[in-house]
């Protein structure tokens, strides 16, 4: 069976002896004619190792990620068997010098979790995607699975060790022409091997980014520490680095499962190095400003006040050595059409043909002019 340019699909619906063991169900598969769950693999290989003398730049790309053949799973098949399945199907496409297959799943049955030095695996399925972790994380791909879905297995970089021991076995020995009786001896580059803190530091690290890759699909982070109120706090490098030096010295209270007590690693969910809080702390400050002041002295003058609500003129008194008003006055209050005939002397015809019209008062005369029949 062939597919997608592949010479041959790979059937891994077999018994595997894994890390811990194998189960093969000894019942067909619900998809694909019973072969089980088509699988398509590719790896994302390292950047090929450098030999003694090489260089290269600190920014060059990884490779392009390596297809490989289908393979198919029973839908029933535990953890372990099918990661070396997955492994099993990429063998030889990476630029690692070893094999991948050195992992372990470790944990109760049921709750195992992934523990590999060599390789990180993560899969994709009509939009949805995730990393495999745990058997949780093996579950939850199951059941989001149509029968068909894609697997990117991507190498991690030797160990610092494995550069060390390498280029211990390849220092020369002294031989005749390179002795201290006054021969000019051959420079070798001298290797300084890790200490055993750093080494176990990065392994802390790796623990910690595994652990807590964040698959809640609201959140925007890729690595986040929940914290006791349900709030995820994003876990950045200085974060890690600070966890596994304090799991490193043996702190207090202090392991896989609980943060250094820091303020980096604030309980209310909140840094002072998050950029989020200190904008909306600034946000926060500038919208004080802008407030208006309710406590401030506010003076009213109620004179006249009578006057204006009888309709009458008010009398202001003058003062002559005041300054002059602004050129534009401010309105005065709308007499009633009753009142404002009262204060002329207008008759009842007058004020009647001003009803019949429509003329509230004399502020609305304005609108009307004498025209000829």
């Amino acid at each position: 069976m062939s597919s997608e340019g592949f010479s041959d699909d790979l059937n891994f619906n077999q018994t595997f002896t894994g890390s811990q063991g194998s189960f093969e169900p000894d019942y067909a598969s619900q998809y694909n004619k019973g072969q089980g769950i088509r699988y398509t693999p590719s790896i994302q290989p390292i950047l090929p190792l450098l030999k003694p003398g090489e260089t290269r730049r600190t920014n060059a790309r990884k490779p392009k990620p390596v297809l490989s053949a289908v393979f198919y799973c029973h839908e029933d098949l535990d953890f372990g068997s099918f990661l070396e399945a997955a492994v099993q199907s990429v063998d030889g496409k990476g630029n690692l010098p070893y094999c991948l297959d050195g992992f372990k799943v470790v944990g109760p049955e049921g709750s195992g979790e992934l523990r590999s030095n060599t390789f990180t695996i993560s899969w994709s399925v009509r939009g949805k995607q995730g990393v495999l972790t745990n058997e949780a994380t093996y579950n939850n791909m199951l059941s989001q699975n149509k029968g068909d879905i894609k697997l990117t297995i991507e190498e991690l970089d030797p160990p610092q060790s494995y550069f060390g021991s390498i280029a211990q076995a390849q220092v020369p020995d002294e031989g005749p022409g390179n002795d201290s009786g006054g021969h000019t001896k051959k420079h070798c580059k001298v290797v300084h091997e890790e200490l055993e803190e750093e080494t176990l530091k990065k392994e802390f690290i790796k623990k910690i980014d595994l652990k807590y890759r964040c698959e809640d699909t609201k959140c925007s982070s890729p690595t986040c520490f929940v914290m006791p109120t349900g709030s995820h706090l994003l876990l950045t490098p200085m974060h890690v680095c600070t966890w596994a030096a304090a799991m490193v010295a043996h702190k207090e209270n202090v392991d896989i499962e609980h943060p250094p007590a820091t303020p980096l690693f604030d309980h209310n969910g909140q840094s002072h190095d998050d950029i989020a809080l200190l904008a909306r702390h600034r946000r926060n400050l500038s919208n004080l400003e802008n407030t208006p002041n309710t406590n401030a002295n506010i003076t009213v003058n109620l004179a006249g006040i009578g006057e204006l609500i009888d309709g009458r003129p008010v009398l202001q008194n003058i003062d002559h050595n005041a300054p002059a008003p602004p050129s534009k006055s401010a309105l005065q209050p709308k007499l009633s059409l009753d009142v404002f005939c009262d204060c002329y002397n207008l008759n009842a015809t007058i004020l009647d043909k001003l009803h019949a019209t429509d003329i509230t008062g004399p502020h609305s005369l304005r609108f009307f002019f004498r025209t000829k029949s």
